[in-house]
């Protein structure tokens, strides 16, 4: 059982000391006929409100797509690419394993160990040996935590 439509008598004052009287139909705001004819109070808001939340999720999925497929680029990015540095031979030590390069005022230091190629003008039968202070050196490989740089290979430029 569903609630009915009501008839409701309203009695309007015109200003002019006269009375009207107007009959008007009420209706539940939930009545089926209101329902089946898309009447009823809120149906342009909770339509507006799904427009919203669709384009927010969609906003959403957007932005985490594209999240996604930067973090996956840049992780490509930088796992392919070694860091370069290069400068002049400052201090070569032997018994540490490292070259103190300098390039202006800024010295770094560069760890090599077996596996570190050296090379002069891409001639790969150079050794730790042919490094000579003042010579301009390029060194390829990966910086660790304490701002050093692991080098995979060292091209010794000639004057």
């Amino acid at each position: 059982m569903g609630i009915r439509a009501m008839w409701i008598d309203l009695w309007r004052y015109d200003g002019l000391g006269s009375y009207s009287r107007i009959t008007r139909i009420i209706e539940p705001a939930f009545s089926r006929r209101a329902r089946l004819n898309g009447e009823y109070p809120g149906r342009e808001q909770n339509l507006m409100r799904m427009k919203r939340l669709i384009a927010w999720r969609a906003g959403v999925l957007l932005f985490l797509s594209w999240a996604v497929v930067a973090s996956a680029a840049d992780q490509k990015k930088t796992s392919t690419k070694e860091d370069r540095l290069s400068g002049t031979v400052h201090m070569i030590d032997r018994d540490s394993s490292s070259i103190i390069v300098r390039k202006g005022a800024v010295q770094r230091k560069v760890i090599y160990n077996t596996e570190t190629k050296f090379t002069i003008r891409n001639n790969p039968d150079a050794s730790i040996d042919d490094v000579i202070v003042g010579r301009h050196v390029i060194c390829l490989g990966r910086f660790n935590d304490k701002t050093q740089l692991v080098a995979t290979r060292v091209d010794i430029q000639t004057k």
